[in-house]
């Protein structure tokens, strides 16, 4: 029986999102240097440790929840596993700055997350471009009433970082760790968001697999 597992197709996808890592962080390095006076660098010995990790999470995401038909996963749940295991290999170096107030300094879960959604946004727009439609240019952002100071990329962060805080917090604190659906599926909702905004054809979107 033919396996529905591309071992080198899952891994040729994550070293593309290591290159998408590179040049997120080479684009948040001055951003970083003048707001907190720091410097950001790439941890490289630990891509290959990424990559394997990457290929083990897809593969257990592939065989355990999805259909047996289903052969490859959604752009949505790549992404999501790939912020995931960015932040899990460590794959950013830095040095802690002086914050003032109550400030939660967490650049490796929100470049993380940055660049799942380049990835996202790449699949997103060669999908449209095979249906001969519109490139997007970035994402429409759901606006939060209780928070709406902080971008909703930074809230997801947040969530991400508190998710895998809860085990050290004592009695009474729910272990948790990371879900990769869990995240998937709000990512999703940021696709969808773009869609209406954009007015984008949702119904010619429809694709198989």
């Amino acid at each position: 029986m033919e396996s529905r597992i591309d071992k080198s197709g899952i891994e040729r996808i994550a070293n593309a999102m290591w290159g998408f890592y590179e040049q997120t962080l080479e684009g948040a390095k001055d951003i970083y240097k003048k707001k907190y006076n720091i410097d950001l660098s790439i941890n490289a010995k630990n891509k290959q440790a990424f990559i394997n990790n990457f290929y083990n999470r897809y593969r257990f995401v592939l065989e355990m929840f999805m259909d047996s038909n289903v052969k490859k996963l959604d752009r949505h749940k790549v992404a999501a596993i790939g912020s995931i295991e960015f932040i899990l290999a460590e794959a950013l170096i830095y040095t802690q700055p002086i914050l003032d107030g109550g400030e939660i300094f967490i650049p490796e879960y929100v470049l993380a997350l940055e660049t799942g959604f380049s990835y996202m946004m790449l699949q997103f727009n060669n999908l449209l471009e095979v249906h001969g439609m519109n490139v997007v240019k970035k994402w429409h952002w759901p606006i939060s009433l209780s928070c709406p100071k902080n971008e909703f990329i930074l809230i997801i962060a947040r969530h991400l970082y508190f998710t895998t805080q809860r085990s050290k917090w004592g009695d009474g604190a729910y272990a948790s760790g990371f879900n990769e659906l869990d995240l998937a599926e709000r990512l999703f909702y940021i696709e969808w968001t773009t869609i209406l905004e954009e007015k984008i054809d949702y119904h010619a979107l429809k694709q198989k697999g």
